[in-house]
C-alpha cells in the first residue's frame, strides 16, 4: 500500500513481486519509484548562442549536387508525373504549393496604365430624387 505522504510503496510487497513474478532482483529499502520521464531537464535544449548548421541554401545546394537537377525542376517534374497518372491530390498539394511560392513572391502589384495611377471617378448626382421629397 502506498504511503500518501511520502508517496513509497510497501517494500515486502513489491520486492516479493519482483522475485516470484517477475524473477527480478529485490529493490534497495525506501527506494521512491519514479512515475514516468516527463518534465523540464537543467542544461536540455539548444544552447544560447548556437547557430543553425544546416540553412535551406545548404539543403538545395545538396539535392541538387545529389540529383543533377534543381529542386525547381524537380517539383515540376514531379508535379508533371503526378498530373500523367491522375493522382489528383498530388497535383491539387503541388498547385497550392507553387500557388503559395509566388504569391509570396509577390511584392508589389502595378495598377497603372501608361504610367499614370489608376482612379475611380464617380460623379454623384447633385438633386435629391422626387420620391424622397416631404
Amino acid at each position: 500500500m502506498a504511503d500518501p505522504v511520502n508517496n513509497y510503496y510497501d517494500q515486502d510487497q513489491i520486492n516479493s513481486s519482483l522475485e516470484n513474478t517477475l524473477g527480478l532482483d529485490p529493490m534497495n529499502n525506501n527506494q521512491k519509484i519514479k512515475k514516468g520521464r516527463g518534465g523540464a531537464r537543467s542544461g536540455a535544449g539548444r544552447k544560447k548562442g548556437s547557430i543553425q548548421k544546416l540553412g535551406g541554401a545548404d539543403l538545395l545546394h545538396a539535392i541538387e549536387i545529389t540529383t543533377g537537377r534543381s529542386f525547381a525542376d524537380n517539383i515540376a517534374d514531379h508535379y508533371y508525373k503526378a498530373i500523367l497518372r491522375n493522382d489528383w491530390h498530388d497535383v491539387r498539394d503541388y498547385e497550392k504549393f507553387i500557388v503559395n511560392k509566388v504569391i509570396s513572391d509577390t511584392k508589389e502589384i502595378d495598377v497603372t496604365s501608361k504610367g499614370e495611377k489608376l482612379t475611380a471617378v464617380f460623379n454623384f448626382p447633385t438633386v435629391e430624387l422626387p420620391d424622397w421629397k416631404e
